[in-house]
């Protein structure tokens, strides 16, 4: 027997190592077994692993002290060739270090965690960014149509609360009168301290979503801390509504016209709480928590740039926006009492052409009446008493001038499948109801003035 060293330089006993020659090793490699050999030879490995009666060599897994002090596995000449057949493969196919460290080789690689947050934090941003410049032009349109007062005023408080907390739990600290009045809004802000927000569109669609905040444990007890500012809301609401039909309703129309419109309304505030009362705040506390100042700032911007155009495109209309309710009250008047509705009309005529200039400044080249003639109809109506004040304004004015033949007609155009109310008089006073008595294409040509 001969000694042989391992690459520690450790000693052991054993026969010597054998080297097989690169085509031997090659045949081993594929398995095959060369001709006029066993398969023992092919593969020298499985020989040494099987070493013969009384040698002494210790298996390939048997670790051995070096010199170092340190244990050294044992090699031998069929793990350096396997070794080396293995690196000969792995050179024609390269893999960079960096696809290496991204995972394991499977056809999947791993996502690195700090890329996907940075992803994630720029979407939710873009996605806020779209809601506060939509939301704010949204709410104008709608709240030139219903009663939504309450719901905008609950949107500034809930905001107020969160801005201020830190404020608004010294004073309740200080004040056992104020720590009750603040009582929801603390706990409020308290509750998102502790949970942080859902996901953005979860409030966005939080409508939608009714069953499941209701059956949900976690999320009904954050729908109950926004039941304070609902029942506010919801106390305003009901206050405006038996205002409103103490002033607009009696004595053509009665309850049985009021709760309809009433209902409505309170279907369309509830919506709009819920659709822009959570994601403002929520989005608020999101920023305040990831302490985003300049995000939480631009948003705002956006936002109250939005608010303003809306604005701005609802005041440079040429016809007033006339609310839901006001439409449905003069139709609904109009048909109770057809006479007194007519009766108002012809008020309204006489006074628009008393008022009416013979120059015609006040009437644009495509036959619509504004100004001061316009407002003098209106009032006019106004004050006959048949049609409230706000219905009475709904009205507008349309003059033709065809050869010696001069029509003025009040009308209050049509939606859907309503017919209009309207009713005209010549220069000489003559009233008419017919169409027929109206040029072509006339009610045609009023509808588009109000859009």
């Amino acid at each position: 027997m001969s000694q042989s060293v391992s690459r520690r330089g450790s000693v052991h006993d054993g026969p010597d190592p054998i080297t097989p020659s690169p085509q031997t090793n090659e045949h081993a490699l594929s398995g095959q077994v060369q001709p006029g050999t066993t398969a023992q030879s092919t593969q020298p490995w499985l020989a040494l692993s099987q070493p013969s009666p009384g040698s002494t060599m210790p298996s390939p897994q048997t670790a051995v002290p070096g010199r170092s002090g340190r244990t050294t596995s044992l090699t031998h000449a069929g793990t350096q060739s396997e070794t080396q057949a293995a690196q000969a493969t792995n050179t024609k196919r390269r893999i960079s270090p960096r696809t290496y460290l991204a995972g394991p080789i499977q056809g999947k690689l791993r996502v690195d965690p700090v890329t996907l947050a940075r992803v994630s934090g720029v979407l939710d941003f873009l996605l806020r960014l779209a809601f506060f410049a939509a939301a704010p032009f949204v709410l104008v349109l709608v709240a030139s149509l219903f009663p939504v007062t309450g719901a905008l005023i609950q949107i500034c408080l809930g905001l107020i609360a969160f801005l201020a907390g830190e404020a608004l739990r010294r004073v309740s600290a200080k004040s056992k009168l104020a720590s009750k009045v603040l009582s929801s809004q603390l706990a409020f802000e308290a509750h998102y301290r502790a949970h942080r927000p859902r996901p953005f569109l979860y409030y966005v669609f939080y409508p939608l979503l009714f069953p499941y905040w209701l059956a949900v444990p976690d999320a009904r007890r954050e729908f109950l801390l926004y039941k304070g500012y609902t029942l506010i809301s919801f106390a305003m609401l009901v206050a405006s509504q038996i205002v409103g039909y103490v002033r607009y309703f009696p004595p053509e129309l009665g309850w049985e016209a009021f709760l309809p419109l009433a209902a409505g309304a309170f279907g369309v505030e509830t919506v709009v709480v819920l659709m822009f009362l959570m994601p403002i705040v929520t989005t608020v506390v999101h920023f305040h928590t990831l302490r985003a100042p300049r995000r939480l700032g631009a948003l705002m911007l956006v936002g109250l740039l939005s608010m303003s155009f809306a604005v701005v495109r609802l005041e440079r209309r040429r016809d007033p926006v006339v609310s839901y309710a006001t439409r449905n009250r003069v139709d609904l008047r109009a048909k109770a009492k057809p006479s007194g509705s007519q009766q108002a009309l012809i008020v309204g005529l006489r006074a628009a052409w008393k008022a009416l200039p013979k120059d015609k400044t006040d009437v644009d080249h495509d036959g619509k009446v504004e100004g001061d003639v316009l407002e003098a109809a209106q009032d006019a109506m106004a004050t006959q008493g048949f049609y409230k004040n706000d219905e009475a304004h709904a009205f507008d004015l349309w003059y033709v001038h065809s050869g010696k033949t001069s029509v003025m007609v009040v009308y209050f155009e049509a939606r859907g499948k309503k017919d209009p109310i309207w009713l005209a008089m010549t220069g000489g006073g003559a009233v008419t109801h017919d169409a027929k008595q109206l040029p072509k294409n006339a009610f045609n040509a009023m509808w588009k003035l109000t859009q």
